[in-house]
């Protein structure tokens, strides 16, 4: 999943903008040029490219990527997620809610931290503390 909003990431780009509405705030880019990501498409079908205002929008679009939950996870975790997810979703739109740059990092944070209650984690522990 980071890998995925990591790839998101590094292909951002300011382009010209032709009559944009943001792919976030559904907001006129009115600037003459326009924040994009570009991404792979689905089953592996050309790119797709989102434009954004600012760099708030992008960032609310990339921390919810970050926020998608693994379809291994537990069913009540994949429910946290989303239902964080959408809250995030409905404040942001708002123009309400936590910095979207800060819940990204969180949430890439969050992400490469290893499950403590792991077993197989734990026994690595004590291999690696010995």
């Amino acid at each position: 999943m980071e890998d995925r909003v990591s790839a998101i990431e590094t292909k951002t780009e300011m382009r010209p903008a032709r009559a944009s509405r943001c792919s976030f705030c559904q907001g006129d880019v009115a600037d003459d040029r326009a924040l994009t990501i570009r991404a792979g498409g689905a089953h592996g079908g050309g790119h797709e490219t989102s434009c954004f205002c600012s760099t708030r929008c992008r960032n609310c679009v990339l921390a919810l990527a970050a926020l998608h939950p693994s379809p291994l996870s537990g069913d009540d975790f994949i429910e946290r997620r989303v239902l964080t997810a959408e809250r995030l979703l409905t404040l942001w739109r708002h123009g309400r809610g936590p910095d979207p740059a800060l819940v990204l990092a969180a949430a890439r944070r969050a992400g490469h931290q290893p499950k403590r209650a792991d077993p197989a984690f734990d026994a690595r522990q004590r291999t690696h503390d010995a």
